[in-house]
């Protein structure tokens, strides 16, 4: 988890800073939809591990 949890603030970092964000206010305003974008990608992760698993066959090339 805590591997987890610093790759997230390594990318929040980034992301503010690609943003430009110079100011907390302006960071806290950001933050839901960086939330909302990560989450989303992280679903979809985890949807395509659970498909590999469940077909390998078309994930992995032996």
């Amino acid at each position: 988890m805590d591997r987890a949890n610093r790759t997230l603030q390594d990318r929040l970092v980034k992301e503010l800073r690609l943003e430009g964000m110079g100011s907390m206010e302006a960071g806290n305003a950001f933050l839901p939809s960086f939330m909302e974008d990560h989450n989303l990608l992280a679903g979809l992760l985890c949807h395509h591990l659970q498909l590999a698993e469940l077909s390998p066959d078309l994930y992995y090339r032996s």
